[in-house]
């Protein structure tokens, strides 16, 4: 019981950068936390006995198969239009060619291996292509509206209304009889 009240505990300090690892059991389960990588532990347990040498390679692994640090398969050059790299990656959906904002997949029946340049830029021009373009402003249609409101109530204004008020006084004198 000890031992959980003092978690989080620190393992030690990661030998490559010297910052500190922790362990805890936070709201998902046991855990390591290491700067910004978090890796799940399997057994409660391991929070309280893990070793700073089993820790790192948890951590290590954590590392690489994290999702937002990908890293290109390959690099196919300059684009011709604005030199700005073009480059392969390989994505939850399967392969794509980035270049700069514009992500182009590849169609299944085509080999990641023979791709050419000219294969990844012809991809991305015609994803740019499909783009959407920008929608044109629309109308205000709030100042149309009002007019009509307005003229609506011009043509009614002359007619006189009937006035509810009357019929619940006569009904509310009515019932106090």
């Amino acid at each position: 019981a000890l031992g959980l009240l003092a978690l989080p505990r620190e393992v030690g300090p990661h030998p490559q950068d010297g910052k500190p690892i922790e362990a805890g059991i936070g709201r998902y389960g046991p855990y390591l936390r290491h700067g910004g990588i978090y890796a799940r532990l399997e057994d409660p347990r391991d929070a309280l006995s893990i070793g700073l040498n089993h820790a790192v390679t948890i951590i290590a692994e954590k590392g690489k198969s994290r999702r937002g640090a990908s890293s290109a398969l390959r690099e196919f050059g300059a684009h011709p239009e604005d030199g700005k790299p073009v480059r392969l990656y390989d994505g939850r959906y399967g392969p794509y060619v980035k270049h700069g904002r514009v992500n182009a997949t590849l169609p299944r029946d085509m080999d990641v291996d023979s791709l050419t340049l000219d294969d990844a830029v012809a991809l991305i021009a015609a994803k740019s292509a499909r783009r959407k373009t920008p929608a044109k402003p629309s109308r205000r249609k709030g100042a149309a509206n009002s007019s009509r409101r307005k003229s609506a109530a011009k043509k009614t204004s002359g007619e006189a209304k009937p006035k509810r008020t009357a019929k619940l006084r006569g009904r509310a004198t009515a019932s106090a009889d």
